[in-house]
């Protein structure tokens, strides 16, 4: 998802790459994104250089046509717009790179990267075709694909991150995203670290429709409703799971957390929350009369027995076996999930 968004925000289009990539590891932190779980096997490379390929094909064709592939041309060139003027593939490929590798580009990077664009001239490729290629390099770069930061001289020694590292912890955990262009300013002055500027970035990121991925993939992770989709394998056992019911109570556990932040809610809120989020289908599952529709929308739960996230079908379905709920499933939940308690602490 960090991928497909990242990409997204790059090229100014959705393309969606990374949906044909393997599935990740999960940590048993249960986030998809931890690194000690991630690593990359030589089929996700081979899909990393044909994702690279595709994007550059989508997004910046030798001969773009449609109008979201020339604005997306214009927005690589800027004010360059003749690539085989002195210096502008130069100045192309610093603002992409600096974006792409979300932190400045070293001189020594920047003079590869131009090096195989004039190399690329000088074989009979064409300004475009070119600079195509040398995206395609930017795309596989570990630099692009792999979010580190800089070690201290003595890693055992806390040490603040820089305003570039910060700006990529913030996007990423609010977005699940690359940072803006905002972002980006306020990193290469230094002042995103300043505690009313962060205050500030903070809240003009939660109000953005991207921060909806709390819900989706946060949440979703954290609290386990993210494993909802294995209970449709056993759609046998369990007939009433269907593809839409299922996306809807992923839907209602997600809009209920993203509700949350809005609101600035206390996180207890999260177990006695007297509303929810449902449509007809999930409105009949639970018994609700007098909801009608495929569109999800806010409903109080004052005169039924369920509040928060323990009465959600999503978290009911993923701490239950398929024919019967399972008290230990869920104790083991709440003390992991909800909790934070370390397995070895509650079995001992």
């Amino acid at each position: 998802v960090e991928y497909n968004n990242a990409v997204r925000d790059l090229t100014g289009i959705d393309l969606r790459p990374a949906d044909r990539f393997p599935v990740d590891m999960t940590a048993t932190s249960g986030f998809e994104n931890s690194a000690n779980s991630l690593f990359v096997q030589p089929i996700l490379m081979e899909r990393y250089v044909g994702a690279a390929e595709a994007i550059v094909s989508a997004a910046w064709p030798a001969s773009p046509s449609s109008i979201a592939q020339q604005t997306a041309w214009r927005t690589l060139l800027g004010d360059d717009e003749d690539l085989s003027a002195d210096g502008a593939a130069k100045n192309v490929l610093r603002r992409f790179a600096t974006r792409a590798y979300r932190r400045p580009i070293q001189q020594d990077e920047l003079a590869s990267l131009t090096s195989y664009f004039e190399r690329r001239r000088r074989d009979g490729a064409s300004p475009n075709a070119a600079m195509q290629d040398v995206l395609q390099v930017v795309l596989v770069s570990p630099n692009f694909l792999i979010r580190s930061e800089q070690k201290g001289s003595q890693p055992e020694v806390p040490f603040p991150v820089t305003d570039w590292e910060l700006a990529g912890r913030l996007s990423y955990f609010l977005w699940a995203s690359m940072p803006d262009d905002e972002l980006f300013r306020l990193a290469a002055t230094n002042q995103l670290r300043e505690p009313g500027v962060l205050a500030d970035q903070v809240n003009r990121m939660l109000d953005d429709p991207k921060a909806r991925t709390l819900g989706s993939l946060f949440a979703a992770q954290w609290l386990g409703f993210a494993d909802l989709d294995r209970v449709r394998p056993g759609q046998i056992d369990n007939p009433w799971a269907t593809d839409s019911l299922i996306e809807s109570m992923k839907q209602e556990s997600a809009m209920l957390f993203n509700s949350m932040v809005q609101q600035n809610d206390p996180v207890d809120r999260l177990i006695d929350a007297d509303y929810t989020y449902i449509n007809e289908e999930l409105a009949g599952h639970y018994q609700i009369e007098g909801v009608a529709g495929e569109h999800m929308r806010q409903i109080s739960l004052s005169d039924t027995p369920r509040r928060g996230v323990l009465g959600h079908g999503s978290i009911l379905a993923v701490t239950s076996f398929p024919g019967r709920s399972s008290p230990v499933l869920r104790g083991n939940w709440i003390l992991t999930s909800l909790l934070g308690t370390r397995s070895e602490e509650h079995t001992s």
